[in-house]
């Protein structure tokens, strides 16, 4: 708000006046409700799901599965990060629900937390999270035609260098 004031107060001469002025303000109250709305819904959303009995049944099934446990911890942490569609979420939610499972079968912290940090960010831009919602409306694009190149940036660079980290973690499990 004081960033707004200041903004204001330095601009005025600029804005053309009382009534540019109000136009700007009511412009960008407008463009702002679609964004906030946007994050807001997930946190609310985030919130209601993880309560849910069928998240925690899901999460016990995918640490069922005969796979490496970086595996486990890399799918668990995407699963969050798809249905959250956000990646801070996906830390927030899925690190404390595999941090103890990971530790008890010999995965260090370092490597618990670098690899989820990795891992967090491979399927957190869906299309249906907020982050491509919020760009595709500001560049004015249909989904189908701005989605391809964010789907090749985010999801395929992210899971390759996921997949690097995991394997260096592995390779040198006592770095700091």
């Amino acid at each position: 708000m004081i960033s707004w004031i200041v903004s204001v107060i330095l601009f005025y001469p600029y804005l053309g006046g009382m009534s540019e002025l109000k136009e700007s303000v009511s412009i960008g109250g407008k463009m702002a409700f679609i964004p906030t709305g946007s994050v807001a819904s997930i946190v609310g959303f985030t919130a209601v799901v993880q309560t849910l009995p069928e998240f925690q049944s899901m999460i016990d099934g995918i640490f069922n599965l005969n796979v490496p446990v970086g595996f486990i911890l890399i799918l668990s942490v995407c699963l969050i990060a798809a249905i959250t569609g956000s990646s801070s979420s996906s830390i927030r939610i899925a690190v404390p629900l595999v941090m103890e499972r990971c530790q008890k079968a010999g995965l260090s912290l370092a490597y618990i937390h670098r690899v989820s940090c990795f891992a967090s960010s491979i399927i957190d831009e869906l299309p249906w999270s907020s982050a491509v919602i919020i760009n595709m409306d500001i560049a004015d694009l249909k989904l189908k035609d701005g989605y391809p190149p964010i789907f090749v940036s985010s999801c395929v660079a992210t899971l390759c260098g996921t997949a690097v980290c995991a394997i260096f973690m592995q390779l040198f499990p006592y770095l700091p």
